[in-house]
């Protein structure tokens, strides 16, 4: 059976939002719970990924949780993949940003069938004719050529991607688990969380 290990990338010091994004609450637990939460039902384990120096994330799931902290300092969303491959031996690894709380578990459900049926060593969705390669699915093999970028200073996430075989996933196939769109509707400042705050407030007085 494939190991599947599930990646939340944590490790930005948030400058744009005033803080630790990753912490940040939103309706009553941090960012990064809410995106724990569901990436909990399809992976076997979580590795958070932490700059140096950060603290590990009080976070509950009911699969074993791991935090690891950047091998490479100042190599952004790419060292954290790194990290995380180097960190816990996997098949695949179901990566996501800590700031995604609207993904949907079935989306993750739907993009790891996708890639594994794919034959490809990455599946990145495709959504406004941009990739997400923060909410994708890559298979171990991505390692060497994820490395060989940070090495050699090629530090754009999508850097590796010319090295090994991958492909879009459209936009037409996850919005049949995500109809609304909201899945890749990140947090980058403070009104953007207040923005759902005020979202979450206002579905909860409806029910």
């Amino acid at each position: 059976m494939e190991r599947v290990t599930a990646v939340i990338v944590a490790g930005g010091h948030g400058r744009r939002f005033g803080g630790d994004k990753a912490l940040a609450p939103l309706c009553g637990a941090p960012l990064a719970q809410h995106v724990a939460r569901r990436l909990a039902l399809v992976a076997q384990e979580i590795v958070v990924v932490r700059a140096a120096g950060q603290p590990d994330l009080p976070l509950s799931i009911p699969v074993p949780l791991h935090h690891a902290h950047d091998v490479v300092r100042a190599a952004g969303p790419l060292g954290g993949i790194v990290t995380a491959m180097r960190a816990r031996a996997a098949d695949w690894y179901l990566v996501a940003a800590a700031d995604l709380p609207l993904a949907p578990a079935a989306l993750f459900r739907a993009l790891l069938a996708h890639a594994r049926a794919s034959g490809r060593a990455a599946v990145l969705p495709a959504a406004d004719g941009l990739l997400e390669p923060l909410c994708a699915a890559y298979r171990r093999d991505c390692l060497p050529a994820v490395e060989r970028a940070l090495i050699e200073g090629r530090l754009k996430t999508t850097a590796f991607l010319d090295e090994v075989s991958w492909e879009p996933w459209p936009e037409v196939e996850w919005r049949r688990c995500d109809p609304s769109g909201r899945a890749f509707r990140n947090i980058n400042t403070r009104a953007d969380l207040d923005a759902l705050e005020a979202e979450c407030r206002a579905a909860r007085t409806r029910e």
